[in-house]
């Protein structure tokens, strides 16, 4: 008679079974990370920016912005391409003059399409006008950080640029040891936590709000501009960004700005001075008598 097979634990249930323990574990750590994994995603997307398109002027630009660079012209256009992580149509003017780190710079961006925020510049008499806009030495805020390589130029009717961003690739590698220098990372902030910074002091601050407000919620102001300088507020500024918080401030709420008024539960009487008597019927006056006459 064959023997009688003896039941015991089957080794490779146990494999299974840790199999899908790891599994389990694994995807409770990849869940948590989804939006770690996107702030790093967009951090690289920052890196490089190419753009092309069209536009009047003569410009032309080369080197590390801040440091050595050389250029000269200016341009008036259209430019579509990646700036800043996102794909954009920008309306920019840009006027450049100089060599190594004395340099001329403006640059004003009316952003059409796309999550980047525009860039304004001071006119003259205006609050922030710079007769000489030197990077190092006014403050002004650009595209361009130091030490950023760019290469571009526009001929003509016809311009595109280059740009590789070495700041950008430090806080690519920051976000990792948890460092976001830069202030871009969105992690699990809602609106209600960024709504304060579009009240700072520095234009800077207030610029990232306004971007990661429109990357969480898929709005876009193309009524905002940055300010030429870092510490500048200008009333047209607070005006957008004033409507901007009116408006989130009742997504939040979950209240449309164009939603009707609640209903007034009750009425109080007028104050005394405007309760007037009822009006009476007016009589005509009555003919005098020939009597009298």
């Amino acid at each position: 008679m064959p023997k009688r097979r003896e039941l015991g634990p089957n080794p490779s249930v146990g494999v299974i079974h840790r199999k899908h323990l790891l599994v389990a574990v694994l995807g409770l750590a990849v869940v948590p990370s989804c939006a770690f994994l996107k702030d790093r995603g967009r951090d690289l997307a920052r890196v490089v920016e190419v753009d092309g398109g069209v536009g009047t002027g003569f410009n032309a630009h080369l080197g590390f912005s801040h440091v050595a660079e050389a250029g000269l012209g200016w341009y008036s256009g259209t430019r579509w391409g990646l700036r800043e992580g996102a794909f954009v149509r920008v309306e920019e003017e840009r006027a450049e003059f100089g060599i190594l780190f004395v340099y001329l710079h403006e640059v004003r961006q009316h952003v059409v399409g796309g999550a980047m925020a525009g860039r304004d510049t001071a006119r003259m008499l205006a609050p922030g006008y710079e007769r000489f806009p030197l990077q190092w030495f006014t403050g002004q805020l650009t595209d361009r950080e130091p030490l950023d390589f760019h290469v571009g130029g526009n001929f003509a009717l016809i311009g595109a640029g280059l740009s590789i961003r070495p700041l950008a690739i430090l806080d690519f590698l920051g976000g990792f040891v948890g460092v976001d220098f830069r202030r871009n990372d969105l992690g699990r902030r809602d609106v209600s936590d960024l709504l304060p910074d579009l009240r700072s002091a520095d234009a800077l601050v207030r610029r990232a709000a306004v971007v990661r407000l429109a990357l969480l919620t898929g709005k876009r102001w193309p009524k905002y501009h940055t300010p030429p300088r870092r510490d500048l507020f200008t009333p047209e500024e607070r005006r957008v960004l004033a409507e901007i918080e009116a408006e989130l401030v009742g997504l939040v709420d979950g209240q449309s700005r164009s939603a009707a008024h609640v209903a007034a539960t009750s009425l109080e009487p007028p104050p005394a001075v405007h309760r007037l008597p009822a009006p009476t019927e007016a009589e005509p006056a009555s003919r005098p008598s020939s009597a009298s006459r």
